[in-house]
């Protein structure tokens, strides 16, 4: 009887510690849900616990991601979506039955046209539809470096371990050999028909014109026939040319930048062209904005480099410099690549431009700075090692005094 009793006491005590640790990752998900605005789920092994926030079915993560991720046993892993966004999950580290599930994050807000495939994917009545849209336009955009912070900084509360972002990007994905195996088979099914992708070759002569300030070469390319064998990334012709057309603004942007174009200016460029582009329902007249988009990057490249100088040596320089801010660049060093005596280069900058080839290189290094602190996700520590500045206080004081502004004020958005 002494037996029975103490092992009931026993189980009691294992049912009470299970309830204890199931309540305080209830409690950890909803003050993190506070902070971070990232929809958050509990599971045990398939069956839902709890959501944060409180929400309808047809929202909830599709099973076939949830599957996913379930097939992972590592602490912390994380997916991309058919419609681009991510979902990240943590495991209990002592119940592996338990799963937080994090997401869904998107890198840009979601348009009407990825609605409406996730409302497809989702599974979601007519009448829920615009429900459906505003719980997830409500979700803050984040980039994937951010989304991994976030989904470290979950399992730091939740477990009380350190996880790191190379542990996530080691894992293997059976989604990722997938895809590996989709490659070879078309690979092989390509080179049996003779049919090969030629688009390299192609946006590497037009990507050159551009980045030479060239429209002229660009009209006299687009004159002579070429057969172009793309890729097929969309289900129906009008989604492959938009998407084509994405790639290839993208492109542009940065063969703009290379060769002259101040980095806002071209993304501004760029911003407009795909927005007056997804308004467009024709595959010819996205093609035909294409074709305006390609002499409408050369022509400002041209403009940008004229109002620089017209000198064939510095603009050689120019490119130069532009083109390798990650490197620990001094006047010595770039006269030696540029074939010029550092004592004519630094002469030829002076009399011409009216400042010296050092303050360049320093304004050239901030440009692309701003871009990273815009655009990407790298920590500003991380930005000055990599435009090879000696410290982050001598990056910080540099950017200050060129923009009047912090980094992180500038990335906060006070610029």
């Amino acid at each position: 009887m002494l037996v029975c009793f103490i092992y009931c006491i026993f189980v009691l005590s294992l049912l009470m510690e299970e309830d204890l640790s199931m309540e305080k990752i209830k409690r950890d998900c909803h003050y993190l849900y506070q902070g971070l605005y990232i929809p958050m789920y509990i599971y045990k092994n398939t069956t839902l616990l709890g959501t944060w926030p409180e929400q309808e079915a047809y929202t909830l993560p599709p099973i076939p991601y949830l599957h996913r991720l379930w097939e992972h046993r590592e602490t912390v892993s994380y997916l991309t979506t058919s419609f681009g966004s991510c979902y990240g999950m943590i495991r209990y580290c002592t119940d592996s039955s338990i799963s937080v599930i994090l997401g869904p994050v998107s890198s840009t807000p979601y348009s009407k046209n990825v609605l409406h495939r996730m409302v497809q994917e989702y599974v979601v009545a007519e009448a829920a539809k615009d429900s459906f849209s505003a719980f997830f336009r409500s979700i803050p955009v984040s980039t994937l470096s951010l989304f991994l912070d976030h989904l470290l900084l979950v399992n730091y509360v939740i477990n009380q371990m350190e996880y790191k972002k190379e542990d996530i990007f080691a894992q293997p994905d059976t989604y990722q050999e997938e895809i590996i195996e989709r490659q070879a088979e078309k690979i092989y099914i390509r080179r049996e028909n003779e049919y090969f992708n030629n688009s390299l070759e192609i946006e590497q002569k037009f990507m050159q014109l551009i980045q030479n300030g060239d429209p002229d070469g660009l009209r006299k390319a687009f004159r002579e026939p070429a057969f172009l064998n793309s890729g097929i990334v969309a289900g129906d012709n009008l989604r492959q040319q938009k998407n084509n057309f994405i790639s290839a603004v993208t492109l542009m942007t940065r063969a703009a930048i290379s060769g002259g174009l101040e980095p806002e200016a071209a993304f501004q460029l760029s911003d407009l062209y795909i927005q007056d582009m997804e308004k467009l329902s024709s595959p010819d007249a996205v093609n035909h904005l294409l074709s305006e988009a390609h002499l409408n990057f050369a022509s400002q490249v041209a403009g940008a480099r004229l109002s620089i100088t017209e000198n064939h040596d510095l603009q050689k320089v120019i490119q130069y410099v532009r083109q390798h801010t990650n490197m620990h660049l001094t006047v010595e060093s770039v006269a030696e690549h540029t074939g010029f005596s550092r004592a004519y280069l630094s002469h030829k900058f002076k009399t011409q431009l009216g400042f010296n080839l050092s303050s360049f290189i320093i304004r050239s290094k901030l440009e692309e700075a701003k871009i990273l602190l815009r655009y990407s996700g790298k920590s500003i520590g991380e930005i000055s090692s990599y435009l090879c500045f000696s410290s982050q206080s001598h990056f910080h004081n540099a950017f200050k005094k060129y923009f009047g502004v912090t980094p992180k004020g500038y990335r906060d958005g006070r610029l």
